[in-house]
């Protein structure tokens, strides 16, 4: 079998095809609040990971800006639920 190297011939043209980076402003942070939460807790499926009260979740926003990430992503977590979900609706 022939490799065919074409596209590997310069370092311009490999610069251009190489897609194994990662940088902070390329990334996500998510954020879990909960309504129900006085201080952060940790996520027990996630190590690493906390539920911030809404109020705290723009202190770690800030963190991660100051990290570089550029994005957040929040997830919450309401004070109630039900089986329709009824608190997605509220305004």
């Amino acid at each position: 079998m022939e490799r065919l190297r074409r596209l590997r011939k310069s370092a311009a043209l490999r610069g251009l095809l190489r897609e194994n980076h990662l940088r902070a402003d390329e990334l996500i942070w998510p954020v879990f609040t909960d309504e129900t939460a006085t201080s952060p807790a940790p996520v027990a499926s996630m190590p690493g990971v906390f539920r911030y009260p809404p109020e705290a979740a723009a202190e770690e926003i800030a963190r991660a800006a100051e990290l570089g990430v550029k994005a957040a992503l929040l997830f919450g977590v309401p004070r109630r639920k039900d089986e329709t979900g009824e608190a997605a609706r509220d305004p």
